[in-house]
């Protein structure tokens, strides 16, 4: 029953009424001997009829009365008045993280901002014994000035190894779910008994992913689907929803929401030391967020030494634009001058000093791709005689597995999806010949096959909705070599060009013109070309047109990378020996040929 204005509880007057919970009513009321605002909890009569549940009402005063920090509301009295129970405790002016939420986008630096402030309040309650278990934007008001303060410890537990009257007298039923569904632990929604304080940990990662993204990281259509799914879906990647999330506000946000808790922040502690330093560097102007992907600073992760590693240029992962060309320099053994110029003509000295950065601490990497927005690698290793395929953070050092260990003649992560959240990649096996193409979420889960009869590293439209691929016909009559396009769901396949022999592709892959219109690939043509009969064309994605953009013949041709820029392209070719047509063997005399790189600019191609 609702209090009425004027309504007095010992000292006590009723000016209005805040809210409700399922744990009592709260209203505002003046303190008539101190002269002062104050909230009034109070729990509903069904609470006070029931003396477990009233029992947990005088906990949670007892348990919020030892936190004296400044970003938890604070209890000044637990009394009884006219037959009703309250609690006297500060009352915050402010705003709700929700409504704020609501009405805008917080900035990276707000969100570290705030995401240290509740986590100094749960360091506080954590060190007095206390578990809030329901962390939510409803529980946290942000003043005037931008300063936190957690509200409302209804849901508090006593650890067990924290003598208290109360602790002894109530325990919480087993199998018992309490807190907010959305922002549950996975332990809590599972009503686990052993419940600690790492729950608070992980409600707090999903506050943070809320206030990153505007959306909950799990969420179904009842309360069960979303049980399920905080149980056992991974969250989008960030990156999807706000691209100006640093990599490093979004490594702490996937640490905290670790499914398995010993993989999480152990402690409060550690997760607000991560927050304020960031807090600090964004709120200073010394970070700068992912969208200046130049700028961003090497974390102390990536200066690790290590006995063996891969190294991939830092350039690379931070600038999407011109990433295939980077790797091109790097990875091959000689670059014409002319190559430099132009790559360097699109980005002015981006890559005049080159960084190398060591990244993995394992030797035996075969192939690596890199997130679109640099957050994460795909990497192959190769351990007793298998082949696993791993995702490797960069900004926390934290690394999963999402293939386990197999057999597989290849196993080759092609490209990530658009957002980031998915990893494309290549499995050669005895169940898949010559070659399929798989999905896996990037932190893994269940693997989807995307496409079969794979001849060629497959290639993603840059809009992020098409992949371009070959198929090999061998002992075929005609159409022995064939491009083709399909949906990023591998549905809605097209062939849109074909040849046969003696014309025939270098299957090394097929990639796209920076605008999505042109696939350029390695072709060769054996007829009447006794010594170079490779060299490079486009076709046309809307119609199929094949044209030859360069004169030049070679013994081989590898993998085209365009500029970012769409004005140029750099290829591998070889000089000397020749190539099988499919690129994955050289004759005796064309291992020993050193290979290089040439600069093809795609003004031919308009």
């Amino acid at each position: 029953m609702t209090l009425a204005p004027g309504t007095r509880l010992g000292r006590y007057e009723i000016r209005s009424k805040l809210g409700e919970g399922g744990m009592g009513e709260v209203y505002l009321a003046q303190d008539t001997q101190l002269d002062r605002p104050i909230a009034l909890k109070i729990p509903p009569a069904t609470v006070a009829a029931d003396l477990p549940r009233l029992h947990r009402f005088v906990q949670e005063a007892r348990a919020a009365s030892k936190i004296s920090g400044a970003h938890a509301a604070h209890i000044y009295e637990v009394g009884e008045a006219s037959g009703r129970q309250f609690i006297a405790m500060e009352y915050v002016e402010g705003e709700q993280l929700a409504q704020r939420m609501a009405a805008r986008r917080h900035t990276p630096a707000e969100i570290a901002h705030i995401g240290a402030q509740i986590g100094e309040a749960l360091e506080e309650a954590h060190a007095r014994g206390v578990t809030h278990r329901d962390i939510k934007p409803q529980n946290v008001i942000v003043t005037a000035r931008g300063q936190a303060k957690v509200l409302d410890f209804g849901l508090a537990k006593l650890t067990d190894d924290v003598p208290s009257e109360a602790a002894t007298r109530v325990k919480t039923n087993p199998g018992a779910v309490m807190g907010t569904v959305s922002y549950m632990s996975p332990e809590q929604a599972l009503g686990r008994e052993d419940v600690d304080s790492r729950t608070d940990i992980f409600s707090l990662g999903v506050v943070l992913y809320e206030m990153a993204t505007g959306r909950l990281p799990f969420e179904g259509g009842s309360v069960t689907e979303t049980i399920d799914r905080i149980v056992h879906a991974q969250p989008e990647a960030i990156a999807r929803f706000n691209y100006e999330v640093p990599a490093e506000l979004e490594g702490i946000i996937r640490k905290a929401l670790r499914k398995n808790r010993d993989e999480r922040y152990q402690t409060a502690r550690d997760m607000l030391t991560d927050l304020r330093t960031l807090a600090r560097e964004l709120g200073s102007g010394e970070h700068v967020t992912s969208s200046l992907p130049s700028q961003r600073t090497e974390t102390p992760t990536m200066r690790q030494s290590a006995s063996s590693a891969e190294y991939i240029v830092e350039g690379i992962r931070r600038h999407k634009t011109g990433a295939l060309a980077a790797l091109a320099l790097v990875v091959l053994a000689g670059t014409a001058y002319v190559v430099y110029r132009y790559a360097f003509r699109a980005a002015p000295a981006r890559f005049e000093q080159v960084k190398l950065t060591r990244i993995t601490t394992e030797g035996n990497l075969q192939s690596v791709a890199v997130s679109p927005d640099g957050k994460y690698i795909a990497y192959t290793l190769l351990e007793a005689g298998k082949r696993s395929l791993w995702t490797k953070h960069l900004a926390t050092d934290s690394r999963v597995q999402i293939v386990p260990p197999t057999e597989a003649n290849e196993l080759t992560p092609q490209f990530f999806s658009h957002d980031g959240g998915y990893v494309f990649f290549e499995q050669h096996d005895e169940q898949n010949r010559p070659g399929a193409l798989f999905q896996v979420a990037v932190l893994g889960g269940p693997r989807t096959k995307i496409l079969t009869d794979i001849a060629s590293p497959a290639g993603l439209s840059p809009d992020g909705r098409r992949i371009a691929f070959a198929r090999y016909r061998p002992g075929a009559a005609s159409e022995q070599y064939q491009v083709w396009v399909a949906d990023a769901d591998g549905s809605n396949e097209r062939r849109v060009w074909a040849c046969t022999e003696p014309q025939y592709l270098n299957l090394n892959g097929v990639s796209w013109s920076p605008d999505g219109t042109l696939l350029a690939v390695g072709y060769g043509n054996e007829e009447g070309n006794e010594e170079g009969d490779a060299t490079m064309a486009t076709i046309a994605v809307a119609d199929g047109t094949f044209k030859v953009i360069t004169p030049q013949r070679w013994d081989r041709v590898g993998r085209i990378a365009w500029f970012g820029d769409g004005g140029g392209m750099a290829v591998p070719r070889g000089s000397a020996g020749r190539a099988g047509r499919s690129g994955g063997s050289l004759t005796r005399r064309g291992r020993r040929a050193a290979l290089r790189t040439i600069f093809i600019p795609t003004v031919s191609t308009a």
